[in-house]
């Protein structure tokens, strides 16, 4: 059989594969668009190729988004994504005297409504790139057109390089969030020290309840444990090697926790207690010397244990 005999499922597999390879130096969707009829037709519908969308200026590299410069360009990829959820990336511009252009017919035209949906709505991941120089100032002129409505918002990342901080704006945004986002599930946090979004964003009592899978560095301070009672998920990042912080698990409560995922260097005093090691179903260890592996293995009995390795660390998963 011949790759033009192939079946609809399986080229859509293929081309989902092409555009997510990450590798990949190239935006493989214009060449894939141009080998035939068959193959445009296919790509055209094929919703999952094009809800991935990155308005970036050069920081925020996304495997298999619709990379966008401008406005312009980023109204034109939503416009062609007219169904499915979306998974956007906005970088905020490095310095505030060279703001985003929010005022050209092709950003006013993403104002329109369809019913009570705009792109923002439809939004399922969002990931906020925050270099350094950059104002929250911004958020109002991205949001704010769209009415801060994050109805099918699952997934907030965080990528904070530290920022000029407009307090009306940043709450604004929060409360939206906190308002509106009642799919939330998901928060991952990237960040070299803690900025002062991260501190406002985990100071959020009534967004924190809702995550279910966390992700965030080891030297951020933070130990609100009880403010997350759903966490089901915790990936703990290496820290800074700056920083002279390192999180302590040592009172970790989470009594539906059944993944975790740590990231050494980790400090023996600061593990997890044998409560949390007990009900685990999953966890992985990464970076981590043999003596303290052993140490949190020992801390539960071996039985239906399985064991594997990673590319660059240990698994531990316990069946039944």
């Amino acid at each position: 059989m011949t790759i033009d005999r192939l079946p609809v499922e399986v080229m859509s597999m293929v081309f989902i594969m092409l555009i997510n390879d990450v590798n990949a130096e190239h935006d493989p969707r214009k060449r894939l668009m141009r080998v035939c009829r068959r193959w445009r037709a296919i790509l055209t519908g094929l919703v999952a190729a094009w809800t991935n969308i990155s308005w970036s200026t050069g920081l925020a590299k996304v495997p298999g988004a619709i990379r966008c410069h401008s406005s312009s360009s980023f109204a034109r990829a939503v416009r062609r994504a007219v169904r499915g959820n979306l998974e956007i990336t906005l970088e905020f511009p490095a310095y505030p005297a060279r703001p985003f252009d929010f005022r050209n017919d092709d950003w006013a035209s993403l104002t329109v409504n369809n019913g009570n949906e705009t792109w923002v709505s439809r939004c399922r991941r969002l990931m906020l790139v925050v270099p350094p120089g950059s104002s929250t100032a911004i958020l109002d002129a991205i949001f704010g057109p769209f009415g801060y409505q994050f109805a099918s918002l699952m997934c907030l990342v965080l990528h904070d390089m530290g920022c000029f901080t407009v307090r009306g704006a940043l709450d604004v945004f929060l409360d939206a969030i906190a308002n509106t986002a009642a799919n939330l599930r998901r928060l991952e946090l990237i960040s070299p020290y803690d900025t002062h979004i991260v501190r406002r964003l985990l100071d959020r009592g009534d967004i924190l309840v809702r995550i279910r899978e966390f992700k965030l560095p080891s030297h951020t301070h933070f130990s609100a444990w009880e403010a997350l009672p759903n966490l089901t998920y915790l990936h703990v990042t290496s820290k800074n090697p700056y920083s002279d912080h390192s999180m302590d698990l040592s009172q970790l409560v989470a009594p539906m926790l059944t993944r975790l995922r740590l990231d050494g260097p980790f400090q023996p005093l600061h593990i997890p207690p044998l409560a949390i090691i007990g009900q685990l179903e999953w966890l992985e260890l990464v970076g981590f010397p043999s003596e303290l592996t052993d140490t949190l293995r020992a801390m539960r009995p071996p039985t239906n244990e399985v064991k594997s390795l990673t590319s660059d660390g240990i698994r531990m998963e316990w069946v039944g």
